[in-house]
């Protein structure tokens, strides 16, 4: 399913409560710009079909026949939305061909010609086929910002932790040791600070990776229409650049936080990531070594499941997500 959302700019605003709602166009109008600008961008992106079918052959005059016959509307242009929905029957020629054109392109680069298309046509009206990141408002853009502000506070906090971790010892006189002495009896030692730091980066982590879940959901282009928590997380990247770009930049990051602070509770508990690997005092090694390597696996198996949707190792994405 599609949508366009078509609405009167600011100076034609009070067209809708008057008689002169011509300002806006009909349903049938929409509908039929709609299939004109669809034909005209698998058309142009005719070679991506091909490249899919080798030796398939389809003019111009049969794509606009297919569309004609394969695409339904429902008007919801007098509702509160102001939109058309459009529904394309499923496993037929214009679905199959508009997927073969999305596996080589993003599936948001369609809706966005299709918008500028339409904004051209109707100039008195503000054109919408798609979602952005910020854009409409909803519980989406509500939940991203909520969480960018938690990150930068998590963030805030694991700075302060490896501040105080760095500082240097203060040179102080004797008669100030005694009751700096005093007063630090309760103060944490720097086990229990190494022990915070540790879970300060888990917790920057987590919220790192639910800021990374809100902000893809948030990029998906028809999240008008379709909830983007029910598609995996590869295929909701799939639709944007935007969320592409940030799951292949963050995800790694996110999964950073693991193996650092295992390197860090290993330091805690005297058994340093170095020796852990390579064995050191006759300790029995091998369960620290192999936990510190399979967390150091995680961020590589990101990076390796986030570049690998849309590219030539599409087919290997399902097999990372799943060692992941």
């Amino acid at each position: 399913q599609y949508y366009v959302e078509v609405r009167p700019h600011g100076r034609w605003q009070h067209a809708r409560s008057v008689h002169s709602v011509s300002v806006l166009p009909s349903a049938d109008e929409v509908l039929s710009a709609w299939k004109t600008e669809a034909a005209e961008y698998i058309w142009r992106h005719s070679d991506a079909c091909r490249c899919r079918w080798p030796g398939l052959q389809f003019s111009r005059r049969a794509l606009e026949r297919q569309l004609d016959a394969e695409v339904t509307r429902s008007d919801e242009l007098l509702g509160p939305k102001s939109r058309i929905v459009l529904t394309l029957e499923p496993e037929r020629v214009s679905h199959r061909l508009l997927w073969a054109i999305g596996d080589a392109i993003p599936p948001s680069c369609v809706l966005s010609h299709i918008q500028t298309g339409l904004q051209m046509r109707w100039p008195q009206c503000r054109v919408r086929c798609s979602d952005d990141l910020l854009y409409p408002a909803s519980v989406f853009r509500t939940t991203l910002l909520f969480f960018t502000v938690v990150l930068v506070c998590s963030l805030r906090g694991l700075l302060s932790a490896v501040q105080i971790l760095a500082a240097p010892p203060l040179i102080e006189t004797s008669g100030r040791r005694a009751a700096r002495q005093q007063a630090d009896l309760l103060a944490p030692t720097r086990e229990e600070r190494l022990d915070q730091l540790c879970a300060r980066v888990l917790v920057v982590g987590c919220i790192a990776k639910f800021w990374l879940l809100h902000a893809v959901a948030a990029s998906f282009p028809l999240r008008s229409l379709h909830s983007p928590f029910k598609r995996d997380l590869g295929c909701l990247a799939a639709y944007s650049p935007t969320a592409l770009w940030l799951l292949r930049l963050f995800g790694p990051f996110a999964e950073l936080t693991v193996p650092v602070a295992m390197a860090i509770r290993f330091h805690r508990l005297g058994l340093p990531p170095v020796a852990s690997i390579f064995g050191s005092l006759g300790r029995p090694v091998w369960l620290p070594a192999g936990a510190l390597l399979c967390s150091a696996a995680i961020p590589l198996l990101s990076a390796m499941a986030a570049w690998s949707v849309r590219s030539s190792l599409y087919s290997h994405h399902q097999l990372f997500m799943m060692l992941l």
